[in-house]
């Protein structure tokens, strides 16, 4: 990486005052690790993309997505995916590793960063006698365009150079569901919300935890007044409790779910119903063709790996758990003899 701060220095004998303002600002974005960017010429050098194409995306960045509808687990409702075509998914990529990755997240949140997942976030509340739930509504589309802007000025840019990065991760005004940079953006804007909930509860003695939008938190007791504290706390950082969706489970041994793995009894499982699916689609793989969504009846050609992954999910969760390493074990070997005769019929055609 180029030393910018060191390079504007060397070429100058009597540095001018602009000079020295950009020697200043280059070794600001240094010292954080960040990569510096002067302008947009100069962004679109660094990504290696024509300038003119580059502002096109900066000014009307809603023609370089594509939208579609995936089902939610509830009937009939559905989530917008906004995927990014490769031009911009290649700038945002970038933009994700080169400058969102290098910023400090909170250890309270456990979705979308490494070495952390799902079933950690679920482990911070194994028992506990008492369990409440909150789900944020609308968690992406509530992060506008200011709070963004707020993210590559608090890393030194310019005004204008976060103003072009914030655009490239923008659709028109929202955050995107489908954009490699939106679950981090999220997380660093979640940030002070983690941070002022985590210290309310540490200051009670109970647990806390954020995956995305579910925030749980765990412990002797949570009376009334905290969860009050808790709500307003979030209201004063611009998110929204979904209020059909505030839970609370009292007892040791109740059943207690977070973000869809049972933690009942001190022991983490994998709810009986997603179990009853799981070998529902397994006994139907094996039974039947290949590469067919028993749901659906309908050709699938990502469905065995996203059966596998299923598997080795709950694998994960219960270490030890013999049945699901069956399965896998069997769902594996009749892939290989689906695609052995598939090989051996291409040989023979």
């Amino acid at each position: 990486m180029i030393k910018w701060s060191e390079k504007l220095a060397s070429n100058t004998s009597k540095p001018t005052e602009l000079t020295e303002a950009l020697i200043k600002y280059s070794k600001k974005l240094e010292k954080q690790g960040f990569p510096v960017i002067f302008d947009l010429a100069h962004l679109a050098l660094i990504l290696g993309i024509e300038k003119l194409t580059l502002a096109s995306i900066v000014n009307s960045s809603s023609k370089f997505y594509r939208s579609f509808k995936i089902p939610k687990r509830r009937h009939n409702t559905f989530r917008e995916i906004n995927s990014p075509y490769p031009v911009l998914k290649k700038i945002q990529d970038w933009i994700k590793v080169e400058i969102l990755e290098k910023i400090e997240m909170s250890h309270h949140c456990y979705s979308y960063r490494k070495n952390v997942s799902i079933i950690d976030n679920a482990s911070v509340h194994l028992g506990n006698e008492v369990l409440y739930k909150l789900d944020l509504v609308d968690f992406f589309d509530n992060i506008k365009e200011d709070r963004i802007l707020s993210i590559f000025l608090n890393c030194g840019y310019s005004y204008k150079v976060s103003y072009f990065l914030t655009s490239l991760c923008l659709l028109t005004t929202k955050l995107p569901q489908g954009a490699s940079t939106s679950p981090i953006i999220s997380n660093i804007i979640a940030k002070r919300l983690d941070k002022r909930l985590s210290a309310l509860c540490s200051k009670y003695k109970i647990n806390y935890s954020r995956y995305s939008d579910d925030i749980t938190i765990s412990g002797k007791f949570v009376p009334p007044f905290l969860r009050l504290i808790i709500k307003n706390i979030i209201a004063d950082e611009d998110f929204i409790v979904n209020q059909n969706k505030e839970i609370l489970i009292n007892g040791l041994n109740k059943k207690k779910i977070v973000t869809g793995i049972s933690i009942t009894n001190n022991v983490l499982k994998i709810p009986r119903e997603s179990k009853r699916i799981i070998k529902q689609e397994v006994f139907k793989f094996l039974k039947y063709d290949f590469m067919i969504n028993p749901n659906e009846q309908e050709f699938d050609p990502y469905f065995t790996e996203r059966l596998i992954g299923k598997l080795n999910y709950w694998i994960n969760v219960e270490k030890g758990n013999e049945n699901p390493i069956f399965l896998l074990r069997s769902v594996i070997e009749k892939n290989k003899l689906f695609m052995s005769r598939i090989i051996q019929e291409d040989f023979n055609s």
